[in-house]
């Protein structure tokens, strides 16, 4: 499994990851294929049953893919967004739909590494 967050903007150096990382929305996937290096998710529309969390469960179609073989960590994820707001309980959820409601069916692209981060062990 795996979960991709964001976490705000960036306030200060992006050398480094801030010490406050707070999950906001979170995608979620599923492992496809594993290889020695290199893993692909497909990131879901609907989180699992009895799955949680961090943050707000974000809907998505689209894959991620963590690749180590230059030693360093890598993520590059593709998809698209495929939900409207909502609220349950006061609070602000996000819900799937088959045809997203205007605005809401973006596409996306992202191509991140690793930076030093304070809460991470051994930085």
């Amino acid at each position: 499994m795996l979960t991709i967050s964001d976490a705000g903007r960036i306030t200060g150096s992006p050398a480094s990851a801030p010490d406050d990382l707070v999950p906001e929305n979170t995608m979620f996937g599923l492992l496809l294929r594993e290889d020695r290096d290199k893993a692909t998710f497909l990131l879901l529309r609907h989180l699992p049953l009895n799955v949680i969390v961090a943050g707000r469960f974000f809907p998505v179609d689209g894959y991620a893919t963590i690749d180590l073989s230059s030693g360093n960590i890598r993520l590059q994820a593709s998809g698209r967004h495929v939900h409207s707001e909502g609220a349950i309980d006061g609070q602000k959820v996000l819900y799937d739909v088959p045809l997203p409601a205007p605005g809401s069916g973006m596409a996306w692209h992202f191509d991140a590494k690793q930076v030093p981060w304070s809460a991470q062990g051994g930085i």
